[in-house]
Formats: structure tokens, sequence, C-alpha cells
């Protein structure tokens, strides 16, 4: 089946695929004579449930191999970096927790060098309050985790409804952005009149 270049196989959401999904790609690479090209996080793991695994990358045996590459990716372009040092704090917890003799979550923070943190580039919620904004929420109890998940929405969007009342309900960032400008000229000028 080879071309005389190298074919892929891509897999995306490699995270979570289960044992038998794996053995089949890798034995449909193999006999296309194809290599395996596969994205995913950990983090993302959502179908234990169905038998997918945080290890799925580890039954590949990409260590051990020559051919296999590892990338990883660290910086964060989408998500602010507050919520991103929320997130990490979470993580760093369960990934220090076992259930059932397995890791809740394969996390590392050992060190900044061979740490799994992602370093956030935007700061969306810049002149806003994180402590109101960004709100860590710990239930313990499974059946209270829904209920707590939507009254922590409906809070949001009454935050959010709050902003928009106050700076008006479009480009809310970017009236933030000049009322802090402003804010900032004015302190300047009160300064220099007061150096005068």
């Amino acid at each position: 089946m080879q071309t005389g270049r190298p074919q892929f196989m891509f897999v995306d959401e490699f995270q979570d695929t289960d044992d038998v999904q794996i053995e089949a790609l890798s034995q449909i690479a193999k006999l296309l004579q194809y290599k395996l090209f596969v994205v995913g996080d950990v983090k993302q793991c959502i179908y234990r449930f169905r038998g997918a695994k945080e290890n799925a990358f580890d039954q590949l045996n990409y260590k051990d191999s020559p051919e296999w590459k590892c990338f990883s990716l660290y910086k964060n372009y989408r998500t602010d970096s507050r919520l991103l040092n929320i997130f990490h704090e979470s993580f760093s917890s369960m990934g220090k927790q076992k259930v059932d003799d397995e890791m809740l979550l394969m996390y590392s923070d050992a060190d900044e060098e061979n740490s799994d943190r992602l370093i956030g580039t935007r700061d969306y919620n810049d002149g806003l309050d994180s402590k109101e904004y960004y709100k860590k929420i710990s239930i313990p109890e499974e059946n209270l985790r829904i209920p707590a998940l939507f009254e922590e929405v409906r809070r949001q969007k009454e935050l959010i409804e709050k902003i928009e009342k106050k700076y008006g309900n479009t480009n809310i960032y970017e009236k933030i952005a000049k009322q802090k400008k402003r804010d900032s000229q004015n302190k300047m000028l009160s300064i220099e009149v007061e150096t005068d």
C-alpha cells in the first residue's frame, strides 16, 4: 500500500480510545503500512465509562520506539490565564489522588520543566475582579454536582448581565479597556497636577 513516501493515519482525541480501538487502529496502520499520528489531551479523557483510559498513549509504546516523535504543547492561546491557574490547582490536586488503585488524573507539576501546566497568553477579563468572575467549586458528592453547575451558570449569567448593564451590551471588553485607559490617563493627569 505504500506509495514511496510515508502515509499517515490521523487519530484525534486519542485519549478517548479504548483498548479494542487502539489495537484495531494499530493493526490497520500496520496492514496498510501507514504511520500513526495521534493527538489528544489526557486531561480531557471523558469516556472512561466506556473503557477509555488515560494511558491510551502508553499503549502505543511510543517511549520505547525511535519511530515515535512526541510533541507537547504548553502554550494556550484561547483561555484566560487566570482560569488556567485555577485549572492547574485543580489538576494538581487530582493528579495526587487515586481511585481504585488508579490515578484520578495523570498530571505532573513536579518541576517547571516537566510540568503539565498550560501557560496562558490571554487576559480576557483584565479589569474585572477575578475572585468574582472565577470561582473554584468543590463538591465531593456527585449527586450535588449538576445542581451546583447550574447554580454557577446562573451566577455567571447574572454577572455578565451586570457587566453589560454597566458597559453596554456590545464590545464589553473594548469598553472596559477604554475605561481603564481613561482611568489611567486621569491618574497621570492628577499626578502631574499634584507635582507642579
